[in-house]
């Protein structure tokens, strides 16, 4: 071009992603991990086992930091966790951050740091974005039928011209006595209601109520991947549709929502929810026609009346036997989908590691461990005994650091943390006060699984963990 030679290269970065001539995206990986390490290289120079950054700190910097610089534009090049060396690269990397998070020794095995930290193998974030992206691109979930398709985002040209929104602004009532107040004896006083159940099924209704006449109840049955959010929507936006069809001898409309979220969207003038983009143009044709359609925030499962039938309707429409309206999935349900097969597949390959058996013996799963940290924090002790890498004999005779393994409690039993924490004498007085306390809990000493059901039981378990842990810092620590 204009006498130059354009070479031809192995490889070109495009908007932050390096683009490989075989396509397999592997230098774009390790140009990711590169980019993440600089940063983990900083933050060495402030954490270290016993001082340093907070381990809450570690965790916040590595998921809203480095998560997002290895996982950007995974949906281009996710399919690269096929490769052993990738994972095999992402595992290393992740290990040692999940190590800082845990104040732990440099020598424990990423499968029981990982789970300690509760950091999910990158790989499976990695393969969990990329499909996220697919769906996102093609509408459908693999996980769901074809004929239910992502709920989209209306697109600015399909919302109403700003001349032609309507603000709305919206009463509360709280008692019977303030909906009596409200209601307008001489107009549609529409109260709504939507409802999902705990196995998934989901309906929607709203029930007209009109001085000297019966009540008009509307049901309607969606589909299970509907949110409670959509049900309420719904419900207003057929609320809506019942009044652009009925002979209209009034000139205002009073709906009862018990949905502050779905009124605050409705407020919102340029929502693009396609529900509240429906409910926008509803509003604005009634306003054409000269009906003027106020809004009420309802407190539910008050004894207020209209509430009270709309809800009982509700939750029998989720269960009738007919054809679901609204087959919709919104991108969060796709979203927990893919979470659990990432939790899956993440306990799949904790329980078959080689590595992280004393882990295991504490914690048979990956959701005890997360149940576990709600209660106890990890720590310079704790992690020592959830890990087995720590002042104990049996790790430093392992690494060669002392002669033998034995506890010099009777020179005899291999000193292990299962030993030291569970039976060994010289750590008697700590023990006993923590299985009194769990025994007068009715709780299983050292089960890891329901020690946090007390909070007597936590603390004397620390208690006698940082016993130990000092105890064989002075004794063995090098």
């Amino acid at each position: 071009m204009r006498n130059s030679v354009i070479p031809l290269t192995d490889q070109i970065k495009i908007l932050g992603v390096i683009i490989d001539s075989k396509l397999n995206f592997i230098q774009h990986v390790n140009y990711a991990i590169n980019k993440a390490s600089k940063i983990f290289k900083n933050l060495c120079k402030f954490v270290r086992p016993t001082w340093g950054v907070h381990p809450e700190n570690v965790e916040c910097i590595y998921r809203q930091v480095i998560v997002p610089i290895i996982t950007y534009a995974a949906g281009i090049w996710g399919t690269a966790t096929r490769f052993y060396s990738v994972r095999r690269a992402l595992r290393s990397f992740q290990r040692s951050f999940a190590i800082r998070a845990i104040r732990g020794f440099h020598t424990i095995s990423a499968v029981a740091a990982l789970a300690l930290a509760q950091f999910a193998p990158l790989h499976l974030i990695i393969n969990e974005t990329f499909h996220i992206h697919n769906i996102k691109r093609t509408g459908t979930c693999k996980e769901l039928p074809d004929d239910i398709i992502l709920y989209p985002k209306s697109k600015v040209r399909e919302l109403l011209h700003p001349a032609n929104r309507v603000t709305i602004n919206y009463d509360e009532a709280t008692t019977q006595e303030e909906t009596t107040a409200l209601i307008n004896p001489d107009a549609p006083n529409i109260f709504t209601d939507g409802s999902k159940k705990e196995d998934g099924q989901a309906g929607a209704s709203f029930v007209v109520m009109r001085e000297g006449q019966q009540p008009v109840i509307k049901k309607f049955k969606l589909c299970r991947t509907a949110t409670v959010f959509m049900c309420e929507l719904f419900a207003i936006a057929e609320a809506l549709k019942w009044l652009t069809n009925v002979n209209a001898n009034f000139t205002e409309a009073l709906i009862f929502s018990d949905s502050q979220s779905s009124l605050k969207a409705i407020q919102d003038r340029s929502n693009t929810d396609p529900l509240v983009n429906q409910i926008h143009h509803l509003i604005s044709f009634l306003s054409s026609i000269r009906i003027i359609v106020k809004f009420v925030w309802s407190k539910a499962h008050v004894g207020i009346v209209g509430n009270e039938i709309a809800d009982a309707a509700a939750k029998e429409a989720a269960e009738k036997k007919t054809a679901t309206l609204l087959n919709h999935f919104p991108l969060s349900h796709a979203k927990r989908l893919l979470r659990q097969h990432t939790l899956d597949a993440w306990q799949c390959e904790y329980e078959s590691a080689p590595q992280g058996s004393v882990t295991r013996s504490f914690f048979p799963s990956i959701f005890a461990i997360a149940q576990f940290r709600q209660y106890i924090k990890p720590s310079f002790s704790v992690t020592q005994i959830l890990s087995g890498h720590g002042y104990h004999k049996s790790y430093l005779h392992k690494y060669k650091i002392t002669e033998d393994d034995r506890c010099p409690c009777d020179d005899v039993t291999p000193q292990d943390v299962h030993h030291l924490l569970k039976s060994c004498p010289i750590f008697r007085k700590h023990r006993e006060t923590y299985i009194m306390t769990c025994l007068n809990k009715n709780l299983e000493p050292f089960n890891m699984n329901t020690v946090h059901k007390s909070e007597d039981a936590v603390k004397y378990l620390v208690e006698h963990i940082n016993q130990i842990v000092n105890h064989l810092k002075r004794i063995n620590g090098t």
